[in-house]
């Protein structure tokens, strides 16, 4: 399969690891919108985004003075950021040998300035980028470089805590607690459960939690059943 923009060599592994973290199409959440509005604010720029590059897309977490939620990835600046292992400057696309072409470039929303840094995770994948943009040429600092550079950082550690918390609640879900009241008879000890049926008490607590069973003999069972033992 032919493309017409650039691929990383290890393109599969960096897939299965950008779905790994379920952050694609997920809600808007103000911890990724606080990143963008703080690297928007320490640039000057007036449009800040942290997106994704899925297989066939830019997909945007979050966004600052911009009203797109996705785009082809053949028109991404973030398409060649996630090669880099640096900030990625394109001073002014207009000049640019390959942006120049981008519609987003020759159209809304008229791109001139664009800065990006990879978002990697810790075997070296890049996901997406922590970026900013303006509609006019502009340079941009080291300090300001090494600053969005520590935004991406920053992001790649949400997302990880992120997936954690998922796991955590998915876990959470399955598993089985006994809560409330026990209704158990006074006699036999059978406990009766939601549909009315009555069970023995080792059946009733293997259902309903992950608790497993040893038998023994207490020290006053024992004397009344094995006096002689």
């Amino acid at each position: 399969m032919s493309f017409t923009y650039p691929v990383p060599e290890n393109e599969l592994k960096r897939l299965e690891a950008l779905r790994k973290y379920r952050i694609l199409d997920t809600a808007p959440e103000s911890e990724y919108d606080h990143i963008t509005s703080l690297a928007s604010f320490l640039t000057g720029c007036p449009i800040a985004y942290i997106s994704f590059i899925d297989e066939q897309r830019q997909w945007m977490k979050s966004k600052k003075g911009l009203s797109l939620c996705e785009t082809d990835r053949d028109t991404s600046f973030c398409t060649y950021t996630i090669l880099e292992d640096e900030v990625m400057v394109v001073e002014d696309a207009l000049q640019h040998p390959v942006f120049k072409k981008s519609s987003l470039v020759k159209g809304e929303p008229f791109l001139r300035f664009y800065a990006g840094a990879p978002i990697r995770d810790e075997q070296g994948y890049g996901l997406g980028s922590v970026c900013v943009v303006d509609t006019e040429p502009r340079e941009l600092s080291n300090d300001l470089k090494r600053g969005l550079h520590e935004l991406s950082s920053v992001t790649m550690k949400l997302i990880k805590t992120r997936n954690v918390l998922d796991e955590l609640v998915a876990v959470q879900r399955e598993l089985k607690v006994l809560q409330g009241m026990l209704p158990i008879c006074a006699s036999c000890k059978y406990i009766r459960n939601d549909d009315g049926e009555w069970k023995q008490l080792e059946s009733y607590i293997s259902e309903y939690s992950e608790a497993h069973f040893t038998h023994g003999i207490c020290p006053d069972c024992q004397e009344k059943l094995y006096p002689g033992i």
